[in-house]
């Protein structure tokens, strides 16, 4: 009989034992123990420094600040809206210099951003909904708890298309070539 790691089947099962949230999602509106009330706290302080690293991540695009690029891991990978566009952090440091080196990169206005904290509190996914130079995209990701706090390790953004607009935009593509094969 094979075993299956209990986080899996609770998982599975839609409970969730992260101190960030309730099984249904929801967070607790009064911690049930100390231990959880402790956790509780380290989940929000790690929540609004995530937020706070990925507004000013954007807030340093604006303004075309290098600092934006140390919020990156070393091992980073931007994912962009073009099918080519996927980068290594030094494949995207290189990329988007002659548009840091213009004063003003991009400038991405968060409407709205949810958090889902792994159960450990090292990483966290994340999704937003961006006002951007390119129209409303939306973006996903992985943050990771370093030594020097959190980091991107993996970001995607996407255009946001209505449904109503895939068959139309879907005739529009039909003639591109196929994105370049990476390794």
């Amino acid at each position: 009989m094979k075993k299956i790691p209990l986080m899996i089947l609770l998982s599975a099962a839609g409970i969730s034992l992260s101190p960030f949230a309730l099984a249904d999602g929801s967070k607790p509106t009064e911690p049930l123990t100390a231990t959880a009330n402790v956790k509780a706290n380290k989940a929000g302080k790690a929540e609004k420094a995530i937020h706070a690293m990925l507004d000013q991540w954007h807030n340093d695009a604006a303004r075309a600040d290098r600092a934006y690029f140390d919020k990156l891991t070393e091992n980073a990978v931007f994912i962009g809206t073009d099918p080519d566009e996927r980068w290594t952090r030094a494949e995207f440091i290189k990329w988007s210099e002659p548009f840091f080196q213009r004063g003003k990169a991009w400038t991405f206005h968060v409407r709205q951003r949810h958090l889902k904290p792994d159960l450990s509190g090292k990483w966290a996914w994340f999704d937003e909904q961006l006002d951007t130079d390119l129209g409303l995209c939306q973006a996903s990701g992985v943050v990771v708890l370093t030594a020097k706090g959190w980091k991107i390790d993996h970001y995607q953004l996407s255009i946001s298309v209505r449904n109503e607009l895939i068959e139309p935009l879907k005739k529009l593509t039909a003639e591109l070539p196929a994105a370049k094969k990476t390794p």
